[in-house]
């Protein structure tokens, strides 16, 4: 590779177009309606489905996730371990 070819090995950043805001994605009528009435069509699945919110699974947002301080409330790092859905409030 010449002089030349090594000097233009890279692209500035002015030669890139101006980034156009995204339209946000569209999604169709009937996957909008399963989501968001994912349990009404279980249910119409399966008459005997019931949805119990203590029995669902609660993701962990906290890494390292295992409890090792405060009762196991608490990391190795004592950063409090942190689940989707909990709610943090003061006493």
């Amino acid at each position: 590779m010449g002089e030349r070819e090594k000097a233009r090995s890279y692209v500035a950043f002015d030669e890139f177009p101006a980034a156009r805001p995204e339209s946000p994605p569209r999604h169709s009528a009937s996957l909008v309606a399963l989501t968001c009435g994912i349990v009404d069509t279980f249910h119409s699945c399966n008459p005997d489905y019931d949805y119990v919110r203590s029995s669902a699974p609660r993701r962990v947002l906290t890494k390292p996730e295992e409890g090792v301080w405060n009762s196991c409330h608490d990391n190795a790092n004592f950063d409090y371990i942190c689940r989707v859905n909990d709610v943090i409030m003061s006493p």
